[in-house]
């Protein structure tokens, strides 16, 4: 298990704008980011109550809340190395704690029953992995994600495009039933002493500050064609 120190983090909406033009924005900030990784594909796939709790406690915005998805990197055909990631949130600040799984295939990825056996694979807690079997598969997305860090290394901002979701039963043909939107998203990441560092960054980016996850847009984006 690995988990986070707490930290802040910041969203902001691009809606409009290219992607390169965007880019020197980030470049000529006064935090003078530079590109730390390659860029690569993330994909997520979200559990929740049979209620939509998690989804529930983040638009009613609850101080003490959750989100539990299952990640993994770049690939969309055959054996995938998931990643188990539990985000808990404490007023402004989160922690996050996470699991290496077993291999599964990516054809089984929203089978109930090969998860529950990836669980048990994976040695994860018993209070997890108890907690798990009780959730439903709600949600996949997927999209690109640069990465920087600020010269003094300590605030991280990832630029997420090409952000696309799915229904998870309908995973297998992914390109079947998902649902695009044009809007990036940037965000900040950084250790509450770095406050006031992060203000002078936030206030040169010239987007709109959002609280909102992907999760929470990805089901209402797929609940207005459903």
């Amino acid at each position: 298990m690995i988990r986070n120190t707490y930290r802040y983090e910041r969203k902001f909406l691009i809606e409009n704008g290219s992607q390169e033009n965007n880019i020197q924005i980030i470049l000529q900030n006064p935090g003078l980011f530079s590109e730390i990784y390659p860029e690569r594909e993330i994909n997520n796939i979200y559990l929740d109550t049979e209620e939509y709790d998690f989804f529930k406690e983040n638009i009613n915005g609850i101080a003490k809340r959750k989100k539990i998805r299952i990640r993994w990197y770049d690939k969309k055909s055959g054996y995938i190395e998931p990643i188990l990631e539990i985000k808990e949130k404490s007023g402004l600040v989160g922690t996050k704690y996470s699991f290496n799984l077993a291999t599964i295939h990516i054809n089984d990825i929203t089978n109930k029953e090969k998860l529950i056996e990836l669980f048990h694979q994976s040695n994860l807690p018993k209070s997890i992995a108890h907690e798990l079997n009780s959730l439903n598969l709600t949600l996949m997305n997927t999209y690109n994600r640069k990465y920087y860090l600020s010269s003094n290394s300590k605030i991280r901002l990832t630029l997420d495009s090409n952000i696309e979701y799915f229904i998870t039963r309908n995973i297998i043909n992914i390109n079947l039933y998902s649902f695009k939107t044009e809007c990036n998203i940037i965000e900040l990441k950084y250790k509450p002493n770095d406050d006031l560092a992060a203000s002078i960054i936030s206030n040169n980016l010239p987007w709109r500050m959002t609280r909102s996850s992907k999760y929470v847009d990805g089901v209402k984006l797929i609940n207005l064609f459903n």
